[in-house]
Parts: C-alpha cells; structure tokens; sequence
C-alpha cells in the first residue's frame, strides 16, 4: 500500500500547476488511480490454478473533465498503467500483455464523477520481452494456453487478416458490440454499439441479440431468440465472424 501513497503523491505533485490554473477540474489523479484498482479488483478471473487481472481500462468521463487533464492524458495513461502493473505484481496476478486505459467522452456522466470498466482480452501479438514477464507477469497468448486460460476456459476466437484473438468467456454475462466499454469490442460499422450478449448458466453459454440492426447469424441461421452455443458454433456479428470453444462440453 506503500506505493499506491507515493503513486498518487507523485501525480499531485506533478500536476499541481495545471490542476490550480484549471479550476473546473473536479477529478483528481490519485482518484481515477483508486477506482482503477477497485475496477481491477473486482474482475478477475480465474482458473483451476491462476488468477488475471483485466488488462483493457475504459475510463468514462465528462467531456469538461477530459478537456481539464487534456495536456497530461498521455502521461496519466502511462502512470496509471504502470501503477496497475505494479499492483498487479504486489497482489500475485498475471496481465495478458501491458494494460491499456482509455479515457471517453461521455455526456451520461456528471462533472466531477466517473465511470471505470475493465474486460479481458488476448491477442497473438502479445509477445515476450525478456527481461520483462518475470516481474511483471505479463504473458504472451502461448504462456496463457501453458497456463490453462485459453484452452481449459469456453472462449470466442476471432480471426482478423493479420491478428488472431482469444476471449475467454469468463463472466456471466459478456458483452459484444462496437463501443469499446463491451467485454469483446468489435470495431466495424456493421456491428451496432451493443450488439450481443452471452450468458453462462449451469455450465452452459447461451447467445442473445440486443436489438442489434444486423442481427446474429449461427452456423449459417439467422437467430431471433436467444440460442444456447456448444463448442465449434460458428457465430457471425455484422462483418465478424467468431468460434465458439469449449473444451469443457462434448459438442
């Protein structure tokens, strides 16, 4: 807890200037780094033997807010991912990759309030760098398969012309759409910005449209109502198309 004090008087330290000349400024560094943690907290997931920590932060802010911290964003976002990294490593987690933080504009939220979400994500991309992993617990897609997160969790997979992604299905409820609050965010105009949802219940994942303009289409079938998925399910969202794995259920 040592750290997350000096953390914080760090970032008043350096931002005491710009935060006096911008008196509109109601939300303080030090309290985005509080609701981060609860946020990383509050939604890990686990294994038979291993517990993660999200790695994609989606920081929902006024746009009066986002427009007081405008020349320091770049540096809140790399401070607030090191100090998850380091919490990260304090509290025994593992990151799949570095985390990211978003910060977004959103008129839903008062000034001086704030809205953290957090999903968990994994790309082909996300590699070794030596030296790095060991203190950290920052993995690559192969140590997380070693590690039994992909292949002994259900996960959608999508496969893109130049990367491959794996989401484990971890939560009871998973969003997909193309607002990047959703647990998986894909980024085409075909998909709406809350498209679907899957749900686990007893053990079993079922698919359900959100009112979406596209629809959901399930090996080769448009649905309406909400489909329970076994594993090989092929699931097609706008221009997206997604696998459904469980290695868990006989198909």
């Amino acid at each position: 807890m040592n750290f997350v004090k000096d953390f914080e008087a760090k970032l008043e330290s350096i931002t005491k200037d710009i935060y006096t000349k911008t008196p509109r400024a109601k939300i303080q560094p030090k309290t985005i780094a509080k609701k981060l943690l609860h946020e990383m907290e509050n939604n890990l997931s686990t294994t038979l033997s291993h517990t993660f920590a999200p790695n994609n932060y989606f920081i929902h802010l006024n746009r009066l807010d986002i427009d007081s911290i405008g020349p320091l964003t770049h540096f809140f976002t790399n401070e607030l991912e090191f100090f998850l990294k380091e919490e990260s490593k304090e509290k025994g987690l593992i990151l799949v990759g570095s985390p990211e933080i978003n910060f977004i504009p959103d008129s839903d939220i008062e000034p001086g309030h704030m809205e953290v979400k957090s999903s968990l994500s994994i790309k082909e991309d996300m590699l070794y760098r030596k030296g790095i992993n060991e203190e950290t617990r920052i993995i690559s897609e192969e140590e997380a398969l070693l590690l039994g997160l992909i292949s002994s969790s259900p996960a959608l997979m999508l496969k893109t012309e130049t990367k491959h992604y794996v989401f484990p299905l971890l939560k009871e409820k998973t969003s997909i759409g193309r607002l990047r609050d959703n647990d998986i965010v894909l980024n085409s105009p075909e998909v709406s910005r809350r498209h679907a949802e899957i749900n686990r219940k007893k053990g079993d994942f079922f698919i359900k449209d959100l009112n979406s303009t596209n629809g959901i289409v399930l090996n080769n079938k448009e649905i309406k109502k909400e489909k329970r998925l076994v594993n090989g399910d092929i699931l097609i969202l706008g221009t997206a198309e997604l696998e459904f794995k469980n290695p868990q259920a006989e198909k």
